[in-house]
């Protein structure tokens, strides 16, 4: 009742917090509810949101709450640490459900996990300018590439799927010892991607 008459206040938040830790272990809704309030309110909240989704995961049940809630807590987990700047955890929760054969490729939050992965690689590897990040985001592009799932899942677009060439191009001028093709597809790939 405390929630349902102070919409959009605090009041509402501190009801949808209680709710969610006193009731969400027998309700995953309220349990999600919580911790969505929680991912909402800003950076400064998102280590508490990520308790409250690995709290959702362990208090997962039935098969029918892991096909409904799995994907949607691990997409929310790679988010909180994207927007943390921890792009190595980001890209690893995205992971989980985005992988060969994954079940969950076909659902939404794959498709957000996938697009989160790919910027959490991207933002790394600029930002550290290390050769094992670039190779793991060279990795991710190719293999995205090659899966017509995942490829569909992070669009179909002309830029996007231009990017993906020009980098797999680059990489066979590379291995066929012709840099300065190499070189060039490379930068055309890279500004499509920025």
């Amino acid at each position: 009742r405390i929630k349902l008459e102070n919409k959009g206040s605090q009041v509402e938040d501190f009801a949808v917090d209680i709710l969610g830790e006193y009731g969400g272990e027998d309700d995953i809704k309220l349990a999600i509810e919580s911790a969505d309030n929680i991912f909402e309110r800003g950076a400064s909240f998102l280590y508490k949101a990520l308790q409250k989704y690995r709290r959702v995961l362990s208090s997962i049940k039935t098969e029918q709450e892991r096909k409904a809630w799995y994907p949607y807590c691990w997409l929310r987990i790679a988010e909180c640490y994207f927007h943390l700047g921890r792009y190595h955890e980001a890209a690893a929760a995205a992971s989980v459900i985005v992988y060969d054969r994954s079940p969950w490729l076909g659902s939404e939050a794959a498709q957000k996990a996938a697009l989160t992965k790919l910027d959490a690689l991207n933002r790394l590897s600029k930002q550290t300018k290390d050769p094992a990040d670039q190779r793991a985001l060279n990795e991710y592009n190719t293999w995205a590439a090659t899966q017509p799932l995942v490829r569909d899942l992070m669009g179909d677009g002309p830029t996007y799927n231009a990017a993906i060439d020009l980098e797999a191009k680059a990489r066979t001028a590379y291995e066929a010892k012709s840099p300065s093709d190499a070189v060039k597809n490379y930068l055309e790939a890279s500004r499509l991607w920025e």
